[in-house]
């Protein structure tokens, strides 16, 4: 597809043909923003075993199934902050954590006190 849009772009006048290839690049479960860099969807904070994940995604749904498959334990959905910067609000979080997080992944040790203070956060927009 890019080689088609670079091809558009060149000639001028195939502005019908650029949006079509931008609207099937775009995953149907994320929305851009009107600056085009971010994505809405949801920060999630889940448990599973005595860990904490702090994740994004689109698609919580579809996430936790993946959980599911792929956590050695069962995971709970603690909490989640709809946004439309996921990443952003994420790393936030992350940078937040930095001195509970579990080697170099998105794993934490948190405390109760931590995970209500994610709690605290309904929406960011």
């Amino acid at each position: 597809m890019a080689k088609v849009a670079e091809y558009c772009h060149e000639r001028g006048d195939c502005d019908d043909v650029l949006r079509l290839i931008d609207v099937a690049a775009r995953p149907a479960s994320v929305a851009e923003a009107s600056d085009g860099g971010t994505r809405r969807g949801v920060v999630y904070l889940v448990k599973s075993g005595r860990q904490y994940k702090i994740g994004k995604t689109a698609n919580l749904d579809q996430r936790s199934r993946q959980f599911a498959i792929q956590l050695p334990h069962p995971h709970v959905i603690v909490h989640k902050i709809e946004t439309d910067d996921i990443s952003g609000i994420e790393e936030y979080w992350h940078r937040r954590f930095e001195g509970k997080r579990m080697g170099t992944s998105e794993w934490f040790a948190l405390t109760a006190g931590d995970v209500k203070a994610f709690q605290r956060r309904r929406k960011f927009m």
